[in-house]
């Protein structure tokens, strides 16, 4: 437990504010699920206002995991009977028969998130969908949980939220890229094709 407080939050200043270390106890002095991926969970949150009259835009967290990631951890990561009575460290889950630190909701459903690891040094997760849509205006993005692990442990010199919209083959941007790729392949087939058809043919040797 104290290396996982160490590495997510080196100062050892303001680590209440980590939703991982404020789960510690939830586990009884472990830290099931473990391992690094675990150590190094992404708990950002975010709260974005509409500027025109003050409203908070509703950021769904719920279903944010792929279904396939879902099956991974029906067996492994079993929910506890928790009575409302039950003291706020009550485990939600067990691990292997040993309580767990994970938080039931949307904390559970960011952790499967992450836990599906990018090939590339830059990871880019789901976070949440806006029901309905974003309507055209200004808006102010506040971040409420700003994770140690990533600014004080790894100093990463930054980090961005994007604003995108769904689409069957993915975020515009990606389908823009799909359609350059598309077009650069046509373009050398074509150029092939072109020099097979005109390309001259070798006369062949008389008997």
């Amino acid at each position: 437990i104290e290396e996982v407080r160490w590495r997510r939050c080196p100062s050892g200043t303001g680590c209440e504010n980590d939703s991982v270390i404020r789960n510690l106890d939830r586990g009884g002095g472990l830290f099931r699920p473990c391992g690094l991926v675990a150590m190094s969970m992404f708990t950002d949150r975010f709260q974005l206002t509409r500027l025109e009259d003050g409203s908070v835009v509703r950021l769904d967290e719920t279903a944010v995991a792929l279904e396939a990631d879902s099956d991974i951890f029906d067996e492994k990561i079993v929910p506890v009977d928790r009575p409302s009575t039950a003291s706020p460290d009550a485990p939600y889950f067990e691990v292997e028969g040993e309580p767990s630190w994970l938080e039931a909701g949307a904390f559970f459903e960011h952790f499967k998130v992450w836990n599906r690891q990018a090939p590339s040094p830059r990871v880019r997760n789901l976070w949440a969908t806006i029901p309905g849509g974003l309507k055209r205006g200004q808006y102010r993005l506040e971040i409420t949980e700003n994770s140690l692990v990533w600014t004080e442990a790894w100093k990463v010199p930054e980090k961005r939220v994007v604003i995108s919209q769904a689409h069957a083959l993915g975020s515009p941007g990606c389908c823009k890229l799909l359609g350059v790729l598309s077009i650069l392949f046509g373009s050398v087939q074509i150029g092939v094709a072109c020099s097979l058809v005109f390309a001259s043919v070798p006369e062949g040797k008389s008997s």
